[in-house]
């Protein structure tokens, strides 16, 4: 295929938003190649339209403020506020 390119990595991230890039951080920081593809023609994801809301769940300041937290029960209250369309991709 003409202008077609071709790539080596260990890991493809598919979407350069606030996800991709610290999957691809993480990725390097573990020694691996990894790459991102974007369609748009910059960075940014959903996160863009998030809010500045964000879900971390077992974190070292939860354990040590005796917050018991899991996915599960993160994924719960993110679809009790957020709605329906919040799990929209689940």
């Amino acid at each position: 295929m003409a202008g077609a390119r071709e790539y080596e990595a260990d890991i493809a991230i598919v979407g350069a938003g606030a996800a991709g890039v610290a999957a691809g951080i993480e990725a390097r920081a573990a020694g691996a190649r990894a790459i991102a593809f974007e369609r748009s023609p910059e960075p940014g994801g959903a996160a863009i339209i998030s809010g500045g809301g964000c879900l971390i769940v077992g974190s070292p300041l939860q354990k040590a403020n005796g917050i018991h937290d899991t996915p599960d029960l993160a994924f719960n209250d993110w679809i009790a506020w957020g709605g329906p369309s919040a799990g929209a991709g689940r």
